[in-house]
């Protein structure tokens, strides 16, 4: 970890005669050298049994060098796709559901937990380094309380994440909210706002999803009015975070989850209704012309059908825009599909092509997930039966001019049924981050993030 010079330097002040005793600093840090003692939370030792720097949390001791919860195997390759290895929480408990939502940016990825301290929820941060994936930091929000489910939904650009609750209840039962963090100078993450709609109401789960790009955010609230849902943007002045717009389809009607999904990139925003035209799903795309956030398109899929749930996932990148279909049944009952449109030369967006898969029999719910850096597209199908029952892979594409190419298919190096790994997908550059949310990792629906 980062500051482990800092630790040593402090250990190497204690006097050998006092190695059974506690030494703080500020009252803030505590440092001793016992494996006997019981200290309370923050306290930091040296365990000569394990020759390892350990924090106590939660009532444990946990490794701060060497965390037993991250299984890094390095040089591991598939289809020329290294395999980092995985993670569990440091502090991971049965119900965490670790993996519920991942994003990545560059060397940095939060990874969402929301049933973590009796679905208060949480989120973590990790970071590239050295060849592997460090966990180094736990996001919790000012004002948790049990059954917010914190961390239900992530995204990250730069120094800045984005974690909602859609069940925090500020504005009634259920209303939700979303809360900003900016890492500093330092790796440090520190909580600079809490968003919530103007117009919050009890049963909104305003924070269903949620995107980040630079100064701007949008937070979906999928059940507002009926489940007609919204979406609500809000922007930095350098200042505060304000509400700047709230977007609606031009065609909603109470029961199209207007706000399932979301993403942006500069000035485009897209989000997915699934149950929109007919029980279709559409995708919505609103663009800024420099003062107004305003509908440009309605994306349907060619030929779709009701049920497919086209919209359950959107990601944008450059000039294209995919969405996930992945009860679409054209490769089969439930195998899902994923739709591809391209705005080449400003023209507006244009369906480009569709990817499907039929590797595995049975439903794979192939789209569930989608992300986009790029030339390089992720699609999660977290009901892949390849390693047990619904045990979930994730696909890597690759665009070479109008085609989309499989580079390769990742699954966990262990089998495991119901795990629902590729839930959550997250690409940035030449690293893919997923999720297995279900995962009996450190107990029943502990959770697990894969990094490759």
């Amino acid at each position: 970890m980062k500051y482990l010079s800092v630790i040593a330097c402090l250990l190497a002040m204690i006097p050998y005669s006092q190695a059974q005793q506690l030494a703080e600093i500020d009252g803030a840090i505590k440092i001793g050298n016992s494996t006997s003692l019981t200290f309370e939370s923050g306290t930091i030792r040296w365990n000569p049994d394990t020759s390892d720097f350990e924090g106590f949390v939660d009532g444990k001791w946990v490794s701060l060098t060497n965390h037993a919860s991250i299984n890094q195997t390095f040089g591991s390759e598939k289809d020329g796709v290294t395999e980092y290895g995985s993670s569990t929480a440091y502090d991971g408990t049965a119900g965490n559901k670790l993996g519920v939502c991942v994003s990545v940016d560059s060397a940095h990825a939060i990874v969402g937990a929301n049933g973590s301290n009796s679905n208060a929820g949480a989120a973590y941060a990790y970071y590239y380094t050295d060849g592997g994936w460090e966990q180094e930091y736990k996001f919790l929000p000012s004002d948790g309380a049990t059954g917010d489910e914190f961390g239900w939904n992530v995204d990250i650009s730069g120094n800045r994440a984005i974690i909602s609750a859609h069940k925090n209840t500020g504005n009634g039962s259920g209303s939700g909210a979303a809360y900003i963090f900016e890492r500093n100078e330092y790796e440090e993450w520190n909580q600079v706002a809490k968003l919530t709609p103007s117009d919050g109401a009890a049963g909104d789960f305003f924070g269903w999803a949620v995107a980040i790009d630079n100064d701007i955010a949008v937070i979906t609230a999928s059940s507002k009015n009926s489940l007609k849902g919204a979406a609500y943007v809000f922007e930095f002045d350098g200042t505060n975070w304000n509400e700047t717009a709230i977007l609606e389809a031009s065609d909603g009607q109470s029961g199209h989850r207007f706000g399932w999904s979301c993403a942006i990139q500069d000035a485009h925003i897209v989000i997915g209704a699934i149950t929109a035209q007919s029980d279709k799903g559409a995708a919505y795309v609103f663009n800024n012309d420099g003062s107004n956030w305003t509908e440009q398109t309605i994306l349907t899929a060619p030929n779709g059908m009701a049920a497919d749930r086209f919209g359950r996932s959107v990601t944008i990148s450059g000039q294209y825009i995919v969405v996930g279909a992945y009860r679409n049944d054209d490769a089969g009952p439930n195998m899902g599909a994923v739709y591809i449109y391209s705005n080449q030369g400003g023209t507006g967006w244009n369906y480009n092509s569709k990817i499907t898969i039929n590797d595995e029999p049975g439903m794979e719910y192939f789209g569930w997930s989608v992300s986009l850096d790029g030339d390089y597209l992720a699609i999660g199908a977290n009901r892949d039966d390849t390693n047990g029952v619904d045990s979930g892979s994730a696909y890597v594409f690759q665009r070479s001019g109008s085609a989309w190419n499989m580079v390769t298919k990742l699954k966990a190096s262990e089998p495991g049924t119901e795990d629902n790994m590729g839930w959550s997908v997250s690409i940035s550059g030449n690293a893919v981050v997923i999720g297995a949310y279900l995962k009996d990792a450190v107990g029943t629906d502990s959770g697990i993030v894969y990094f490759y």
